[in-house]
């Protein structure tokens, strides 16, 4: 009998690689464009937290005047830069 995979799921973050410092700088440099002071923020609160979770926390927390899918959609982009920037510089 021939078993059919459909889906397979696997989880790249701190298997493959550390990936957590390079979410903490693209983060610390969105927070400080919106006038987040990182000495207020318990980022390790976030560590592990959907970035819905987190950005709404902060929204709450310092009024801040964008939705929260504005927000992830700020985090994505960043992030994204950080990676891209640390894949090139490996390498």
């Amino acid at each position: 009998m021939k078993i059919l995979i459909k889906a397979v799921i696997f989880d790249m973050d701190g298997v493959i690689i550390d990936s957590e410092p390079l979410h903490y700088e693209a983060n610390k440099e969105i927070f400080s464009s919106l006038g987040i002071p990182i000495q207020d923020v318990p980022y390790s609160n976030y560590i592990g937290v959907s970035n819905e979770d987190m950005w709404q926390d902060l929204k709450n927390t310092f009024g801040l005047p964008y939705s929260v899918n504005e927000l992830v959609e700020k985090q994505n982009n960043e992030t994204l830069k950080y990676f891209k920037k640390s894949l090139f510089e490996t390498y």
